[in-house]
């Protein structure tokens, strides 16, 4: 078996288990159900809707800043080239 770790406030955690103990579920086997199905669909299994990629994408420029700061402060050369591949133009998010 392996352990995945991620973060999320508080407030969303309480909300999400509380969501799960209504399905009769923890917040741990709801999450395999999900990932499950990711993997043998190769597709997330739900639509993503537009009203969800404005927090998506603050979330994506905050980590990348995060990213290239850290790089900049050890000086890296790849700070430069960071800002070819950032995710959001990579991506075409933003």
């Amino acid at each position: 078996m392996s352990h995945i770790q991620i973060r999320i406030s508080e407030e969303e955690k309480k909300a999400v288990q509380e969501a799960f103990k209504k399905m009769g579920m923890t917040m741990s086997s709801g999450i395999k159900i999900f990932l499950h199905r990711v993997a043998a669909e190769k597709k997330m299994p739900f639509e993503i809707l537009m009203t969800t990629l404005p927090k998506v994408k603050k979330e994506i420029k905050k980590k990348c800043e995060v990213i290239q700061k850290k790089c900049e402060n050890k000086n890296l050369k790849s700070s430069e080239n960071f800002k070819k591949w950032n995710l959001l133009e990579k991506h075409k998010i933003g």
